[in-house]
């Protein structure tokens, strides 16, 4: 006997306007067995990890890069 699945999470590459993601919550919610679709606004804290996350990671890639251009 298989599992039964209870709901799907779809994450985006990247935050996207909510004008430009309409298409696809109409789209996945045409589909067979959908029964509610949410999204989620970015708020302030994501922004804010994602931007220190992408400032430690740059930082890192510098001193990797940084003794060969000397």
């Amino acid at each position: 006997m298989t599992d039964r699945v209870r709901s799907i999470t779809v994450a985006l590459s990247r935050d996207m306007r909510e004008d430009d993601v309409e298409y696809l919550v109409n789209l996945i919610g045409s589909l067979k067995n959908v029964e509610m679709i949410t999204t989620n606004i970015v708020g302030g804290n994501e922004w804010a990890t994602e931007e220190r996350v992408r400032r430690e990671l740059r930082d890192k890639l510098f001193k990797v890069l940084e003794p060969s251009c000397k």
